[in-house]
């Protein structure tokens, strides 16, 4: 619990009630003084005779204007000002009664011991809710709002979309309206595809709602080339991200043309190093062999008719998912050879 509006932020309310009772002294002070300069000078003027009466008109003047820059001062240290106000104004219409009764006021409102009782309740009410991180995330475990890692695996919106019920599409389509990745945009193509003139609408909706976040996606993949050198994997990485967006069939015909000249430059960086003897692929376990970078480099052979590659690929995988710890090299053979190594 910490203090209310006009408190210092991050002082705990105790804090705040004892900074709040050393300025009350402090005014008391203020008050004193301008009670006893008051007094005082009115005392010397009445001694000195009356020609000399008019000196307390400046005399108070002075003295209601410490009063006042005290007023700003208070406010600008984020303090309460209203005693401070009190008192000014109290000050300037009384003089000095004025300050004796705000004084008195003061003397009159201050309890200190109703003030530590509820300094001491304000520490209770902040124990109450300081509860350190291993505790919460114990609360939470047991209350039901962490995933649950014993229970099965959530399926694919690919999924939900070919075999889920209504409600389990519509749902799917709205997380994918809420938060939208490029990698979304095949479970959109599939469900506007969909047999269900339902899901096709609110497809449709979809479709035109996340389009300038394709946009700014694209934008985005295409800045990104230019920032770093691509590997064989990045540049696979970026291509399926061009192709997706390519493929929503919401890019404009301008940006769409441009992405299909990026994917073919992509594409020749992936085959350069493929042919150096590069590793386009990382290694994989046999259960990622059906990752995203791996179906978009056989798409990539497909398309630029590298049959032999593609086979050579496809029974290195084979080799890799039946013996993990096997290591395949490529050969290059030297140009003099008499005919092709087996």
């Amino acid at each position: 619990m910490y203090a209310a509006k006009g408190d210092e932020p991050g002082i705990p309310a105790s804090a705040a009630i004892l900074q709040a009772e050393a300025a009350r002294d402090r005014l008391t002070l203020w008050l004193l003084a301008a009670f006893a300069v008051e007094s005082l000078g009115l005392a010397v003027l009445l001694k000195l005779g009356r020609e000399a009466l008019w000196l307390i008109v400046p005399l108070h003047l002075l003295v209601t204007g410490a009063l006042a820059w005290n007023v700003g001062r208070v406010k600008r240290s984020g303090r309460d000002t209203a005693l401070a106000m009190l008192g000014c104004l109290s000050v300037a219409a009384l003089g000095p009664a004025g300050a004796i009764g705000v004084v008195i006021l003061a003397m009159l409102d201050r309890d200190a011991g109703d003030r530590r009782l509820l300094a001491a309740w304000y520490e209770r009410i902040a124990l109450s809710v300081a509860v350190d991180p291993v505790t919460r995330f114990c609360d939470d475990v047991g209350s039901g709002r962490m995933i649950d890692l014993g229970a099965p695996t959530p399926p694919s919106y690919a999924a939900v979309m070919a075999s889920g019920s209504l409600v389990e599409r519509q749902a799917a389509l709205g997380n994918i309206a809420r938060r939208f990745h490029p990698d979304y945009l095949p479970v959109l193509a599939q469900a506007l595809n969909s047999p269900e003139p339902v899901i096709r609408v609110q497809a449709a909706a979809v479709a035109a709602q996340i389009r300038p976040e394709v946009a700014r996606s694209y934008r985005a993949a295409v800045e990104s080339i230019s920032e770093q050198a691509l590997s064989a994997a990045g540049a696979l990485a970026l291509l399926g991200t061009f192709e997706k967006l390519i493929a929503s069939g919401l890019l404009d015909e301008g940006d769409r043309r441009h992405g299909t000249d990026i994917i073919e430059r992509l594409g020749d960086i992936v085959l350069a190093q493929m042919a150096r003897g590069d590793a386009v692929l990382p290694r994989r376990s046999p259960v990622e062999l059906a990752l995203p970078l791996e179906a978009t480099f056989e798409r990539l052979l497909i398309r630029r008719r590298r049959f032999a590659e593609l086979r050579q690929h496809r029974s290195a995988q084979a080799v890799l998912a039946a013996r993990p710890r096997a290591s395949i090299r490529r050969l290059v053979l030297p140009s003099h050879a008499g005919r092709p190594a087996e």
